[in-house]
């Protein structure tokens, strides 16, 4: 598969697994719906690591294996607690800053230049996920966005997006070092016991309680499997900074997600920041 379509799918799975926590453990904390399928996909990273041949593994995989994990539990965590501090609609815009953290680190840790073209959808990508979560009908909404920054919440995001922003880009490295798969089951193997561990001894997480809805779990820990593969396997076929940017199309899916499936509201109003981001998606496959 080309390296688009593949992320198109990631896009949709990440999508297709929030609305599914959202579904089967909305009424869980929050710390137990980020929990489970952290949970549910171990067993098949442990088949994935089994079966995958072992590549050759050379000192800057180790550099970025090693770099890689407490990057990502930090802006794990950071996303948590930026979710817990401030309204959502108010703090969701700022996780599409990743690709614009990665247009730093991508050049200075893989070499990676976005062509004008790309770099232009790229940008599109990131003002259209924003343009998602301002409401038309009330013209100050951009203002208090833009004021936003010195909410908690939004700081924690912003923090988020920046640990994730060269999580990504070590991401990348350490799979062409490797192998995509070899790395996203180790890595990720690795990273979820890791997380899991911090979410118990931080005293919001009984392992017990995840045992209530094994079912659910199941699919939840199936989409962020195959959510892992396709990303691991696209990041490697072209520029991280784009996979990362198309890979946010996962907000506009989540957006039809929350209006076909949960009835939320201003469904139409959002087609504003759709039309961007499918317009930056285009410019990055053709001109990127």
């Amino acid at each position: 598969m080309t390296w688009l379509a593949l992320v198109l799918l990631t896009a949709l799975t990440v999508a297709s697994q929030d609305a599914w926590v959202k579904h089967s453990f909305g009424q869980e904390p929050l710390a137990e719906m980020a929990a489970y399928p952290l949970f549910y996909s171990l067993p098949l990273l442990v088949l994935l690591v089994v079966l995958v041949p072992l590549p050759p593994l050379d000192r800057l995989f180790w550099q970025a294996f090693l770099s890689g994990l407490p990057l990502n539990a930090l802006g794990f965590m950071c996303y948590i607690r930026a979710i817990q501090r401030g309204p959502l609609s108010l703090v969701s815009p700022y996780f599409a800053c990743t690709p614009l953290v990665m247009l730093l680190t991508g050049p200075l840790v893989l070499g990676e230049f976005p062509r004008p073209g790309g770099l232009l959808g790229v940008l599109a990508l990131v003002a259209g996920s924003v343009l998602l979560h301002l409401d038309p009908a009330h013209p100050r909404s951009l203002r208090i966005l833009a004021r936003s920054w010195r909410q908690p919440g939004v700081r924690s995001m912003l923090a988020a997006a920046s640990f994730y922003g060269l999580a990504a880009v070590l991401a990348k490295q350490a799979a062409v070092h490797s192998s995509p798969l070899f790395y996203a089951a180790s890595f990720f193997l690795v990273h979820n016991i890791v997380l899991l561990l911090l979410l118990w001894g931080s005293g919001r997480l009984r392992p017990a309680r995840l045992l209530r809805h094994p079912l659910a779990g199941c699919v939840s820990g199936f989409l962020i499997f195959v959510q892992l593969v396709c990303h691991n396997l696209a990041i490697v076929q072209t520029q991280a900074v784009y996979t990362i940017a198309v890979k946010r199309l996962s907000i506009l899916m989540g957006v039809l997600y929350g209006g076909l499936c949960f009835k939320e509201d201003r469904l139409l109003q959002r087609l504003a920041g759709a039309a961007v981001m499918v317009a930056g998606s285009a410019l990055i496959v053709l001109a990127g």
